[in-house]
């Protein structure tokens, strides 16, 4: 067995019941073992230094933990390990990162680059498990699950997520499992989040484009993105985070891009004059279709049609 160094007070025992439950897992390890493990109101945590095997695979785990607080708790943290993966079993957290935000409720994971200054803010009770993973493997992940530094991440089985998590930490904790098992649990873990998060671009990517639709229907009439995010079904967070990954633009940028493409038209093939096109394609008026204009084509609409009329 591997040696794991513990800190930390020792948790409670589990009680007779919940060993005996236990005894059919593969491990000695079951949810409510786990739970009855992490009942007590200190924190408790495991660190693991990698043996060489394990940092040719590319992903360790080399610390866990779980921690619960009361009231209003602010934590600032300016460099700890590489990647840190969170799951909130109770309560709800707020995580401050790279310029960005996110909240994280009970049952959420979230994906974080502990290598940049970093904020927890807590309120209320809530209670925390983490994993902090090292390697080229774990990098990689992060790069693709959380790009930014930080991300709420999307699960697709929030019972296999909650299983592995679980036994990953408690195996830790009580120094049972072999690394080569705690790392491939983990590896599962992060494959299940790619598999979701690419389930879900497939879907957004199908609603940015019913939103994009619409634009193409209603382009002439006032737009805001809280109505395209709600044509999308999707939060108004979600919806422009897709629709500039999907898109390569903001909505907004989409919508007066649709609009100049529109008046285009109307300026080469009609007589009507540059504001009644303007007004026509959504423009609330004419200065601000000349502005939108040239900043999209390098020429004024004036200009634009006399090129194309002469030719």
């Amino acid at each position: 067995m591997d040696r794991v160094e513990q800190k930390g007070r020792h948790p409670r025992p589990a009680s007779p019941q919940t060993v005996a439950a236990s005894q059919s897992e593969e491990d000695g390890l079951t949810g409510e073992d786990v739970r009855d493990l992490f009942a007590a109101d200190h924190p408790i945590f495991a660190v693991r230094t990698p043996t060489e095997d394990a940092m040719g695979m590319g992903l360790c785990v080399t610390g866990v933990g779980v921690c619960r607080d009361d009231g209003r708790v602010v934590s600032p943290r300016t460099s700890y390990g590489a990647v840190l993966l969170g799951h909130v079993l109770e309560g709800g957290l707020q995580v401050e990162a790279a310029g960005q935000s996110v909240r994280v409720d009970g049952s959420g994971f979230f994906l974080l680059d502990c290598l940049r200054p970093h904020l927890y803010v807590q309120d209320g009770s809530a209670r925390l498990v983490w994993a902090e993973v090292t390697g080229v493997t774990a990098n990689a992940f992060l790069a693709r699950l959380a790009p930014s530094g930080i991300a709420v991440l999307a699960d697709g089985d929030p019972a296999q997520s909650d299983r592995l998590m679980t036994r990953i930490v408690a195996r830790m904790v009580r120094g049972t499992g072999t690394e080569a098992q705690i790392n491939c649990d983990m590896t599962d873990l992060f494959y299940g989040f790619a598999g979701a998060q690419e389930r879900r671009a497939e879907k957004d990517g199908a609603l940015v484009h019913r939103a994009i639709a619409y634009i193409c229907v209603h382009y002439r009439t006032k737009l805001s993105v809280d109505e395209l995010a709600r044509q999308a079904g999707m939060s108004v967070f979600r919806f422009i985070r897709s629709f500039e990954r999907l898109v390569g633009m903001t909505p907004y940028a989409y919508i007066v891009r649709t609009r100049i493409r529109a008046a285009k038209g109307l300026l080469i093939d009609t007589t009507r004059r540059i504001e009644e096109v303007g007004r026509a394609c959504g423009f609330v008026n004419v200065t601000a279709f000349g502005v939108s204009f040239k900043k999209e084509t390098g020429f004024t609409p004036y200009q634009w049609r006399r090129l194309h009329q002469l030719r």
